[in-house]
């Protein structure tokens, strides 16, 4: 048989085969692990909760909420909103970054880099006060209480 026919024969069986596939885990029951699922409650309050960061959110960077959420828009005012956002919404709500990136339509590193990336301009504009650096025995009474 030449490369070409078999080819062919892959290509007219691929449909076929996935068809199977979907078939045969269905009649054997195969079942996505069980994973303990948060009330309905606890979901929608943590649903309501993102939204109202979000519109919050929105609000001090001048756009309207659906531009936020739904916007693949690359301005660096609306792209710095996003990464607000998303770091927000991990620290605060407590969500994975896959968790995130499934509610955004992106890869969970996109959320990743951004979170990270908003941290440092945070760290970048807000800089720790300074330690002051004492000498032994200052230190000492300082721990001391004395």
């Amino acid at each position: 048989m030449c490369p070409r026919a078999r080819n062919t024969e892959q290509r007219s069986n691929a449909p076929r085969r996935a068809q199977d596939s979907v078939r045969t885990r269905a009649t054997v029951g195969l079942r996505a692990p069980k994973r303990t699922r948060e009330p309905l409650v606890a979901r929608k309050l943590r649903l309501w909760r993102a939204e109202r960061v979000a519109r919050s959110i929105a609000y001090s960077y001048g756009f309207e909420l659906d531009e936020l959420l739904y916007s693949r828009g690359r301005a660096r005012t609306l792209v710095r909103a996003r990464h607000h956002l998303w770091t927000v919404i991990q620290h605060t709500l407590d969500l994975s970054t896959p968790e995130i990136a499934r509610a955004f339509g992106v890869d969970h590193s996109t959320v990743l880099y951004a979170v990270r990336k908003f941290e440092r301009h945070l760290a970048a504009m807000y800089p720790a006060a300074p330690v002051p650096r004492l000498a032994g025995t200052e230190r000492a009474a300082m721990v001391m209480g004395t």
